[in-house]
């Protein structure tokens, strides 16, 4: 072979060499940006699956404080007590009790929250708060994520490259859900009707570049979220002379089965014996029982009103109207 066929083999060589070379360095950076897409994935598997897991041992508390059940007042705590698109606060059940620990049934709260100050880059926090005493204290209110007033040096940070919040989008990570529907306000009322959490993870730990973002979510049942019973009631009249009446409660439902008490109001607020909790009288039909006879003592039309109240002291009521000429 000649000088110059020499030379123009070794060109050959090395435009092949070199295009393999690329094609390998841009195979091996792409399977990088797999790599990092798969361990953020898997990083928000596990913090989903954490989360699943404690909203799985829900705390529902079945009595109010004995102060609460004394002054008549109070309402019993909801197991849900921040509801926010991207915060989440909920009271659970831990696994283990501290000696000499008030906290007789080891209630502990928990806080997922979204750090969205970089939303390329938004960074999922798990906070937590125990407690020795019998009463629960109050949520934290810092808004700050993650904020203040949480167990200290407990702060933990569950996932990274969030992009719920990325490129101006608002795609919410929580989103709750009752009966009636989805829930979007954030006052008692609503928190009481929650029964379904679902949350929906954008994971991109690479923004702008291949592969996209991935999208993982998980929706659970509160199975443990005491919830308000359904008050429903029949009147039949028995007697048009002696205006007789025949008040059944027996329609009424505690999603839980639990034990209702039935209190049964005349032209509100005026309330018909409790026979659930007082002596009962002549008027009640068995103690602790949902019908009650009742003499209307004036003619004409009347609401009566039933509220019943399971032991936790969630509420439901209903109302009807009834004529005696």
């Amino acid at each position: 072979m000649t000088l110059i066929e020499v030379l123009v083999a070794a060109t050959l060589m090395l435009i092949v060499l070199g295009a393999t070379m690329t094609l390998l360095t841009a195979n091996s950076r792409q399977q990088r940006l797999i790599d990092e897409h798969n361990d953020a994935q898997q990083q928000v598997r596990v913090s989903l699956d954490r989360m699943a897991r404690e909203l799985r041992n829900l705390a529902s508390p079945a009595d109010l404080s004995a102060a609460a059940v004394l002054s008549g007042v109070g309402t019993l705590p909801r197991s849900v007590e921040r509801n926010l698109p991207y915060d989440l606060v909920f009271q659970t059940v831990a696994d283990q009790r501290a000696a000499g620990s008030a906290n007789a049934t080891n209630v502990t709260r928990r806080r997922y929250c979204l750090d969205a100050t970089d939303p390329e880059q938004g960074r999922l926090w798990q906070q937590r708060q125990t407690w020795n005493t019998a009463v629960a204290p109050a949520v934290p209110a810092s808004t700050a994520c993650p904020g203040a007033g949480w167990d200290a040096g407990a702060d933990r940070l569950i996932a990274t490259s969030v992009a719920n919040r990325a490129g101006g989008l608002e795609r919410p990570l929580f989103r709750y859900a009752g009966e009636a529907g989805a829930i979007g306000a954030t006052d008692e009322a609503s928190r009481a009707d929650i029964s379904r959490v679902r949350a929906d993870l954008h994971v991109d730990p690479t923004p702008g570049r291949s592969p996209r973002a991935s999208h993982l979510s998980t929706a659970l049942f509160l199975r443990n979220q005491n919830r308000e019973p359904t008050a429903a009631f029949t009147i039949t009249g028995l007697n048009p002379t002696t205006r007789l009446l025949d008040l059944n409660g027996t329609a009424s439902e505690d999603p839980e089965g639990q034990l209702l008490d039935y209190q049964f109001y005349y032209d509100p607020p005026t309330p018909l014996p409790d026979c659930a909790v007082e002596s009962p009288d002549a008027s009640c039909i068995l103690p602790a029982s949902p019908r009650l006879q009742f003499t209307v003592p004036a003619a004409g039309s009347h609401r009566y009103v039933l509220k019943v109240t399971d032991p936790s002291g969630l509420a439901g009521a209903t109302e009807q109207e009834f004529n005696y000429p």
